[in-house]
């Protein structure tokens, strides 16, 4: 149905009398019906027809409402009991008068309303609607309940401006079109969002936007903030699974900033033709938007096809246009083609170990111009740009994560693509097994204190007599890495029934085991970092410096005991090589 309405309002010529059944009808056909109520100039009360006749026409070209929000939510209102099949709206200004800096919050709750209500159980026209400072622009209805394909709404040449939530509130599915408009700031553009007594649409109604241009403005107070100060925009659609199908012909829509659910992305399954979306938030676009759409950052788009609207339209600001309902044709040059660009390394998938570095490559080419710079990115972050071929960036050091790249190519005109996303991982390094000998280890005895014992091949921790053992490492190749565990293996020569022995980090490690001795030995320091219990002969047992060990040095530990039963462990000098003391660093 919408695809004849659209081939009708293109080949009609303006002198063209069909049926007055015809759909849709041009604004002379609306305004030559002798069926047609002529508004009166001003109104501060609602003006509201419940049950209208078929085939009816209102001519508002010369009324202004003031109406909102005191005096109605709704100052114009058709349909409201029972539609209006075949109906025009002609004209009429909605001029609120509540304050501009009012919250969205505050706007919701005090003056949720439309600036034109209007309902039909088959086709029918707005033409030449103007609403500013209102909640919702318009409400256009099918059926209530019951949305089918002679639904359809006709909205042309309307100027809407500062509108603080939907321009368009069609929250009951009513299919239709919207042709030659200007939506000069809205907190969100579009709205499907039903309520649980709307049935979802017919899979072959759509709703269409054919040489639209619809701006987000950051307003007062956006949703969930009651501070003015504060401003922001919501989305350009908010649609709803069962809503229309979405069909979007050269327009051109400005968002100013990132929305406050963060994304504002194209409906899926959208169809798109010569659509231009004007980006002013910085980086990447927050939202997917279909073939047929053009992300640019060039503001003067905008300001170039507004300025032209309002031309054609004779519209020299929001309360003067001489040409509203009967504009000069549309026309203009064509819009420059975006930049085409894609990643060409690293490679979707791959997997890389951190610490690593990573070069990201991209093509990009612009068939009428040329490429200004390539952005690239990682989770929508910017990591740098280049502006000469071959485009990469040499990105460093890159730690253990999962990341999505892309790339974002500027054209000469300021349009923008940005490329397919790609994923990567980055694994954490393997941990990596360091094993040391020890450079020094010896036993000093109190009762023998000048008595070096630095070649023997064991070490003895007793309390009577007092013997203790200390040990020492030079911990090398760990670097910048984490050390996972820290293990000192010792092979026990000599069982023990009570301790095995408490392990104590040394004051100093300012000796050796050739001149080591009870009187010269440096002191243990009170905390204990480690300990044995009861050892036995033949059997290798392992204790835990993970503590102590936190990189490359040196490292001294003295072992004593409290019990008087003797425990003894193979010394670096031990015969047998494999017996003899180890520590083992697990690093990563």
């Amino acid at each position: 149905m919408l695809a004849l309405f659209a081939l009708v309002a293109l080949a009609a010529a303006p002198n063209e009398s069909p049926a007055a059944t015809s759909p849709p009808l041009s604004t002379q056909q609306c305004l030559e019906r002798s069926t047609t109520t002529v508004l009166d100039p001003t109104y501060a009360t609602q003006f509201r027809v419940s049950s209208p006749s078929s085939d009816w026409t209102w001519d508002a070209r010369n009324t202004t409402s003031t109406a909102y929000p005191l005096g109605s939510l709704y100052p114009f209102s058709i349909g409201k009991s029972s539609g209006a099949p075949r109906a025009c709206w002609v004209g009429g200004k909605v001029v609120g008068q509540q304050s501009r800096t009012l919250t969205w919050d505050e706007m919701k709750n005090q003056y949720d309303g439309d600036g034109l209500r209007i309902a039909s159980n088959d086709w029918y026209v707005v033409d030449g609607l103007r609403v500013d400072n209102v909640e919702d622009g318009i409400e256009p209805h099918g059926p209530d309940g019951a949305p089918n394909n002679s639904d359809g709404v006709v909205i042309r040449n309307a100027y809407m401006q500062y509108i603080r939530d939907d321009c368009i509130e069609n929250d009951t599915f009513a299919s239709g079109i919207i042709r030659d408009s200007l939506f000069d700031g809205c907190n969100t553009g579009i709205s499907e969002q039903p309520d649980a007594s709307i049935v979802p649409s017919p899979p072959d109604e759509t709703f269409t936007l054919e040489n639209v241009l619809l701006r987000l403005q950051a307003l007062p107070g956006p949703r969930g903030s009651n501070d003015p100060n504060v401003t922001g925009h919501g989305q350009l659609f908010k649609w709803y699974p069962g809503a229309n199908s979405l069909v979007v012909r050269n327009s051109v829509f400005l968002v100013e900033k990132i929305p406050n659910g963060g994304d504002t992305s194209f409906p899926p399954g959208t169809v798109a033709e010569n659509v231009t979306v004007v980006w002013l938030g910085g980086g990447p676009f927050p939202g997917t938007v279909p073939t047929g759409v053009t992300i640019t950052t060039d503001r003067s788009i905008w300001d170039n096809a507004r300025a032209d609207w309002l031309a054609r339209h004779g519209c020299s600001s929001f309360d003067s246009c001489s040409k509203l309902t009967d504009p000069d044709p549309i026309g203009g040059p064509p819009v420059p083609l975006p930049p085409t660009v894609s990643l060409t390394s690293p490679v979707g998938g791959q997997i890389f170990t951190a610490p690593v570095d990573i070069t990201l490559s991209a093509e990009a080419a612009d068939a009428d111009g040329t490429v200004a710079k390539v952005e690239f990115f990682q989770n929508s972050i910017s990591l740098g740009e280049d502006t000469t071929v071959p485009y990469s960036y040499a990105w460093t050091s890159v730690p253990q994560g999962s990341y999505s790249l892309t790339a974002m190519a500027t054209d000469d005109s300021g349009f923008t693509s940005t490329s397919a996303g790609i994923n990567i991982i980055v694994n954490p390094v393997p941990p990596t097994t360091l094993t040391f000998s020890p450079t020094d280890d010896a036993g000093i005895r109190k009762g023998s204190p000048t008595r070096n014992y630095g070649s023997t091949g064991s070490l003895t921790v007793d309390l009577k007599p007092q013997d203790d053992f200390l040990i020492k490492f030079s911990v090398a190749g760990v670097g910048g890495r984490r050390i996972k565990s820290a293990k000192l293996r010792l092979y026990a020569t000599d069982p023990s029934s009570g301790s095995g022995g408490s392990f104590h980090q040394l004051t100093s490690n300012s000796w050796t085991e050739g001149t080591l001795t009870w009187n010269n030995a440096p002191a243990a320091q009170s905390a204990v970092i480690g300990s044995l219990a009861k050892v036995v002969s033949g059997t290798s047992y392992e204790v835990d410096l993970t503590s102590l060990i936190t990189g490359d040095g040196i490292y001294g530990i003295r072992v004593n005991s409290t019990s008087s039963d003797s425990a003894g462990y193979a010394s670096k000098e031990f015969a047998t090589v494999n017996s003899r003391p180890v520590l083992t660093l697990l690093v990563e």
